[in-house]
């Protein structure tokens, strides 16, 4: 009995976690608050915002990063 009570808190532990992270990191669901896209959406309509696309973007080469080659001379 104690046993299947410690997994089922585990397993809801687990999931709280997988879920805010998710959250934080990946995905959101957003409301539009008024109708500056009336157009498109509308006030009221629900958008899934995958913020994965958003994130920073690497430098392709080391030029690209500041302060990268300070110390050489080309």
């Amino acid at each position: 009995m104690r046993k299947r009570f410690i997994k089922t808190i585990l397993f809801l532990l687990t999931v709280v976690i997988v879920s805010v992270t998710l959250r934080l990191f990946c995905l959101e669901l957003f409301s539009i608050p008024s109708g500056s896209m009336k157009d498109t959406l509308l006030p009221g309509d629900k958008v899934l915002v995958n913020k994965l696309a958003y994130g920073p973007k690497l430098p392709a080469t080391a030029n690209v990063i500041p302060f990268a080659l300070l110390g050489f001379s080309a």
